[in-house]
């Protein structure tokens, strides 16, 4: 494995101690910073240990709710919110740099825009639209203002190559 440095992204790289976890610190000879492996990763900043995050990606693959998640794995719920995010956002970063080849089939699907919650302490906020009573539901058909469209499976794919 080649470690490079985090801003350089070039190899002038040594080893600088440990930390008190006893994991190996590095630094960049071109930069100065000191990191360690985990950095700009989705366990960087947190002090689980990496089978800890295993089962957490295991219960968030099977869909289970947040609160759920953090009993399964011995976290606070705040820890599996914010973990939880940490990977939607890395998975968002990574989809961005991959291309699908090959025959790909999707299918969409169409929800109503929320405005749900208490909008009573916020002074800049006005309704978009007229409000919906209970039971009803949009008046417009298709991609309007009050629905958006959701993608909801990628039935299938030959390859992933990165760009």
């Amino acid at each position: 494995m080649i470690i490079v440095g985090i801003n350089t992204k070039r190899s002038h790289v040594v080893r600088n101690g440990h930390r008190k976890d006893d994991t190996q610190r590095y630094i960049c000879k071109d930069c100065g910073k000191s990191f360690v492996i985990a950095t700009n990763s989705i366990v960087s900043g947190t002090r689980k240990d990496l089978s800890a995050w295993v089962k957490y990606i295991d219960c968030m693959m099977n869909g289970l709710s947040i609160r759920k998640t953090a009993m399964i794995c011995g976290i606070h719920r705040n820890t599996a919110f914010f973990g939880r995010h940490k990977i939607l956002d890395a998975l968002k970063n990574m989809a961005e740099s991959v291309t699908l080849n090959g025959i790909v089939e999707a299918d969409e699907t169409f929800f109503t825009v929320s405005y749900k919650g208490n909008h009573i302490k916020n002074k800049t906020f006005s309704m978009p639209r007229k409000t919906h009573k209970r039971g009803y539901s949009t008046h417009l058909r298709g991609l309007s203002h009050e629905r958006f469209a959701f993608l909801v499976r990628l039935t299938e794919m030959v390859y992933q190559s990165q760009k």
